[in-house]
């Protein structure tokens, strides 16, 4: 009981101390609930875990009593100490009794003007639902999601679906691997005091464009990281975006984005 992440999603229950890349995926940013006050109940049997939480969420408008229930449920399917094979199901239906729902995204880089926007609507139910999945052998690893929205507006003609996914992979070329534990990964060890260098990728997808004035966003990413130890890692990005509509009259843009991260 207290103020706590909502259970949702791989990439939003990992810390962002322990992400691959500069900023979550489109969709995870987009979708994935955020800390909220409430009760959860959850537990870790086996190679398995699971979190159930009911949420009571903070209204804008005093005469509104919005609440939502989440879930999440992960099954380690392998887990050796050179092989990790995990797969995840999520789910959040949120009553918002009228509340304003939008999505305003970045387009994964933290300091860009918002372009992919849905417009706010007032909002009588919305379900969140997201799959995931993720592989991993020695240095190598693979991890994916899939994330859809169903809003039930206030005025039926602005109800709109809305979804979004992304792939990546990553490559540790010091033969470290990321490390698992009970439906979400953690921090890197370098093996040796020179530090671990990781390659990554990732292709992310946001399609909002059921809403008036919505549109579908496509980011590819090229990063490299450097864990110096346990709590230094340099981190670059080079991005490039595509989108269904011209913004400031292109529908293409490029970015570069760097981090040099201290863990306390």
């Amino acid at each position: 009981m207290g103020k706590f992440k909502e259970p949702f999603g791989l990439e939003n229950m990992t810390s962002t101390k322990n992400t691959t890349f500069l900023e979550r995926s489109m969709a995870s940013s987009a979708f994935s609930p955020d800390k909220n006050k409430g009760l959860m109940l959850s537990g870790s049997p086996g190679s398995t875990s699971w979190a159930f939480a009911l949420i009571d969420l903070e209204a804008e408008d005093k005469e509104h009593a919005p609440y939502a229930m989440s879930a999440r449920g992960s099954w380690a399917a392998i887990s050796s100490t050179d092989q990790t094979l995990h797969f995840g199901l999520s789910g959040s239906l949120r009553m918002l009794d009228g509340e304003e729902f939008e999505v305003d995204e970045r387009a994964e880089i933290h300091s860009l003007k918002k372009v992919v926007e849905s417009g706010s609507i007032e909002t009588n139910k919305l379900l969140l639902t997201a799959v995931d999945f993720s592989w991993v052998g020695g240095p190598m690893s693979l991890q994916s999601e899939y994330m859809n929205a169903d809003l039930d507006a206030v005025n039926s003609n602005e109800s709109i679906t809305m979804n979004g996914y992304y792939f990546q992979m990553s490559y540790f070329l010091t033969g470290e691997r990321r490390n698992y534990k009970r439906g979400a990964f953690y921090a890197i060890t370098p093996n040796s005091k020179k530090g671990a260098w990781e390659l990554t990728t990732r292709y992310s997808v946001l399609d909002v464009t059921d809403a008036s004035d919505g549109s579908r966003q496509n980011t590819t990413t090229l990063g490299i990281n450097y864990y110096y130890d346990d709590n230094i890692r340099l981190i670059g990005n080079l991005l490039h975006s595509q989108s269904s509509v011209s913004i400031n009259g292109s529908r293409e843009g490029n970015g570069v984005g760097f981090r040099i991260q201290y863990l306390f």
